[in-house]
């Protein structure tokens, strides 16, 4: 029994003995890199501020003097693309444009250190030159008139077993259109398709009992239907963020 002992108190001993020179070991580490650690760090938190001051950019851009197209017919996606505009639209809805003066734009916001368009952007940019834009309305036959199970349904179509697209290729509109779909953009990042198989497609979700078009759906489809696409890049100078926001973002940093 005492054997057991001693060889249990043995074992103790050595593992003690190593964990300490395991702590050891991490506590020089530690003082041999402590420099590289705060640079790591700070080069992470300056990382993310810029990345963080892109994005406030890309979301303000449509509020800038001298922004090309009105804040209300922009919708942010940001992803593959920043937005998708529907030109006139809401001057159509109020009656003071025609609707041959609707226009669809598919637009890229882009700093001017990073004006480049990504591969996949540009594959967006040849299928929206190409005219390769769709109007579908689905037919959901779970569709409810209650406004919060409406948007639950909306939200969850692209994964019914019918709904004719990959999930991964749906960004959520929700106004004027509820989906684009950039079809077989997914497989063409896979290198499974090409840059002509890439078609853009507006989808609008109705119930099984209502298959006509809204006022705005048929200036959408009539828009598609007369080739009033555009494919548009839009620079701007990371300096132009406002004083405040740049503010309001490094007192966000500040904090961390």
């Amino acid at each position: 029994m005492n054997i057991i002992i001693m060889i249990a108190l043995i074992v103790i001993i050595v593992l003690l003995i190593r964990y300490k020179g395991q702590l050891d070991t991490i506590k020089y580490l530690k003082i041999k890199h402590k420099d590289k650690t705060v640079k790591a760090t700070k080069q992470a938190l300056t990382s993310s501020r810029n990345s963080f001051k892109r994005e406030l950019g890309e979301l303000f851009c449509p509020f800038q003097k001298g922004f090309p197209y009105k804040a209300r017919d922009c919708i942010f996606i940001g992803n593959p693309i920043d937005y998708i505009i529907f030109n006139n639209l809401e001057a159509y809805r109020a009656g003071q444009k025609e609707i041959d003066e609707i226009e669809i734009v598919f637009f890229e916001v882009k700093a001017t250190y990073s004006a480049n368009l990504s591969k996949v952007q540009t594959a967006i940019e040849h299928t929206a030159l190409a005219k390769k834009v769709q109007f579908q309305l689905y037919s959901d036959s779970n569709h409810s008139r209650d406004r919060f199970t409406k948007e639950q349904s909306e939200h969850f179509c692209p994964f019914q077993s019918d709904f004719p697209y990959n999930p991964r290729d749906c960004r959520f509109v929700g106004n004027s259109i509820d989906y684009i779909v950039f079809n077989n953009l997914q497989a063409y990042r896979d290198g499974q398709k090409s840059v002509d198989d890439i078609e853009i497609i507006l989808v609008g979700i109705k119930p099984n009992n209502s298959p006509d078009l809204s006022k705005v759906q048929n200036a959408i489809q009539h828009a598609i239907a007369n080739k009033r696409i555009r494919f548009k890049v839009y620079k701007y100078d990371d300096n132009i963020v406002s004083k405040a926001k740049a503010t309001l973002i490094d007192k966000y940093y500040n904090y961390l």
